[in-house]
């Protein structure tokens, strides 16, 4: 009983602590200020006064006043002057809207923003200084201040947000610094400062494109350009735009609503598209996209209804809403696999997208998630069907004919690292592959059902090995798995072949594939270290089969075709060069296990000679040895310098 109680008390003081936590904080009454307590002083919450002139305590009770709330003195009429001692450090929103008497504000030495529309309606407002501490002013912050008429931007400002100034009608003066590296739309829209600038590019901070007075068709922005704000919004004269190298932004509603753009370049060290950049160019109809690309904003190209085709860069990790909405012709969009973010709604009412996407990507679940169909893309480098990341490649496919495949260490700059699921799977024609170091994972399936594979490289940067890779019935002779392994998925080959496996002692492969029940013999017990395709000799290529060249001579009659024999019943036999026809007579003393070495001057073999045999056919690929296997299904060796001393 005694234990049920304390266990009772525990439980309520849990419970009364989440509540406290969750709770909202106590607000307390201070004359005509209310105030609540946060991590490191006061926010004042609430002036219940009715005062022209207001001064802001810097202290209640020995604590520091810090934060100002929002919306604290949202739409007091009768405020006129108030002073903000240096002890507040944050602002919130809305703190001064709707103030339309209020002339005079002291703000605080300290302040890092001046938040959203915190004097947005204050049309008393002639004259403000802003402190030399803040680096940015977010949108509307002074928004319809129709008396302001001179402000002086601190040094550190970096950033003015959408509609910050808009119609402060009276804004003459403007002083600025370089400093000042992004303006979003609007931000001096309608300000007798921006009127007044009669220039055909008016540029503001840092190489900042505010507007394009010009009326060309053709327009070409200046060098040294390094962002564009909404310079051609609403512009219906523009049709084709250059922009310089030294472009780094494009940003909000920079093209907005220009409606007869066709075309624009896009630099190749551009690194943003902000929000509605294009919303509305109706005829825009390509857009090639740098790799540059970091980010592209919602509604970047909502409405480009002649645009069939976006292709995002491979570092862009989000997409957002509506960046190819209600764009008609839109039917081919590629996803990077960098991608992490979806939005549901972002080629909404573009009726004919096709979504592709790289296999296995993360954003794959989310497109599932939201019921949104989509196909996978890949790219083609030879042979190889491969998809990126952006930073390393992982072979999809390899689709050639090739017997013996070279895996290239890197494709496009980048290093292959991992060989994807299925990636050789079927495949009729590989005999062997090598490997680059640099492939750190084989994926499941990947060898999977290739009963003429002879030989893979597994090099020692190998770590990961997936389930099913060699299953069926290869004729692997051995197979050597790296000490660098870490993971070796289930069934890595059926365990009733002959395939020999040999790992390092101690190490995780080798402990773990003998839990597996495989048999598994130490490396040294196995061939010397692997030697380079063009080295391989015969012997590597059929099972258990040695051919010493010193037994084959140089026979040159047909009479003396049997040259050697290999254990008790597979013979081995050299067509002489010279020879253009193998007859089933040339051969009718050989023996039901046939090894055939046939010279590249050969231009008929008659099928009679597979009657009743099981042949291998060694010779030069592109020769007619090779087209007689192929078309007749019998296995082809490629032959080397080494074989039979040729």
């Amino acid at each position: 009983m005694k234990k049920a109680v304390i266990l009772i008390v525990l439980l309520l003081c849990i419970a009364i602590n989440a509540y406290a936590q969750d709770a909202e904080p106590e607000v307390f009454t201070y004359g005509e200020w209310q105030y609540q307590a946060n991590d490191t002083g006061l926010t004042i919450t609430e002036y219940t006064g009715t005062a022209k002139n207001v001064v802001v305590p810097n202290e209640i009770e020995g604590k520091t006043v810090n934060g100002l709330a929002e919306s604290l003195f949202l739409n007091y009429m009768s405020l006129e002057k108030v002073v903000i001692p240096n002890s507040v450090t944050v602002l919130g929103k809305f703190v001064f809207q709707g103030c339309g008497n209020l002339k005079e504000v002291a703000l605080p030495l300290n302040i890092k923003t001046i938040p959203e529309s915190a004097f947005e309606y204050c049309g008393s407002l002639e004259t403000i200084a802003i402190p030399g501490s803040v680096t940015s002013i977010a949108k509307k912050a002074f928004k319809d201040c129709g008396a302001l008429s001179i402000i002086n931007l601190p040094g550190e400002l970096s950033s003015v947000g959408e509609s910050a100034f808009e119609n402060c009608s009276s804004l003459r003066i403007i002083n600025v610094s370089r400093s000042l590296s992004t303006v979003s739309a609007n931000a001096f829209k309608g300000t007798a400062w921006l009127e007044g600038q009669t220039d055909e590019f008016v540029f503001i901070g840092r190489g900042i494109l505010l507007r394009y007075n010009g009326d060309a068709a053709r327009v070409e922005v200046p060098y040294g350009t390094v962002a564009i704000a909404n310079a051609f919004d609403g512009n219906a004269k523009v049709e084709s735009v250059f922009l310089p190298d030294t472009v780094r932004r494009i940003m909000m509603y920079a093209f907005h609503d220009a409606v007869n753009l066709t075309s624009i370049n896009f630099p190749q060290y551009l690194t943003t598209i902000g929000s509605g950049a294009f919303w509305g160019c109706r005829r825009l109809e390509s857009a090639d996209l740098p790799e540059s690309l970091t980010s592209i904003g919602s509604n970047a190209f909502r409405g480009c209804e002649r645009l069939t085709a976006l292709a995002f860069p491979s570092k862009v990790k989000k997409i957002e809403s509506y960046v190819g909405g209600s764009c008609a012709s839109l039917t081919d969009v590629r996803i990077p696999a960098a991608v992490t973010s979806f939005h549901k709604n972002a080629f909404a009412k573009s009726p004919n997208v096709n979504i592709q996407i790289a296999a296995g990507a993360d954003v794959e679940q989310i497109l599932i998630d939201n019921g949104i169909s989509y196909t996978y893309y890949n790219q083609q480098n030879d042979d190889f069907i491969y998809n990126s990341d952006g930073e390393s490649v992982n072979i999809v496919r390899y689709i050639g004919n090739l017997y013996d495949v070279e895996v290239p260490a890197e494709i496009d700059g980048m290093p292959v690292t991992a060989i994807g699921v299925a990636a050789f799977q079927n495949n009729p024609s590989v005999r062997r592959v090598k490997l680059p170091l640099t492939v750190k994972t084989i994926n499941d399936w990947a060898f999977s059902y290739m009963d003429d594979l002879q030989a893979v490289s597994l090099q020692s940067g190998l770590e990961s090995i997936g389930a099913n890779v060699f299953t069926g019935d290869p004729v692997l002779p051995e197979l050597k798995l790296p000490g660098s392994l870490t993971s070796i998925g289930v069934n890595l080959l059926d365990k009733n072949i002959s395939t020999k496996l040999c790992a390092v002692e101690g190490t995780m492969s080798y402990d773990q594939l003998i839990n597996d029940g495989y048999w598994v013999l130490p490396m040294n017990q196995c061939s010397p270290d692997e030697v380079m395709l063009d080295q391989w000799e015969v012997a590597n290529l059929t099972v258990g089969m040695t051919v010493d060249p010193s037994m084959v001579g140089s026979m040159n009659t047909p009479s003396a075709l049997l040259t050697a024999r290999y254990g008790d019943n597979i013979d081995v036999i050299r067509i002489p060069d010279g020879t253009t026809e193998v007859t089933a007579d040339l051969i009718s003393g050989a023996g039901s296990n046939l090894i055939l070495s046939v010279p590249e001057g050969v231009t008929a073999i008659d099928p009679a000679i597979l009657s009743g045999r099981i042949i291998t056919i060694v010779g030069r690929t592109g020769t007619y040895a090779e087209t007689f296997a192929r078309e007749n299904n019998v296995k082809f060796v490629v032959r080397v310098n080494t074989w039979l001393g040729q």
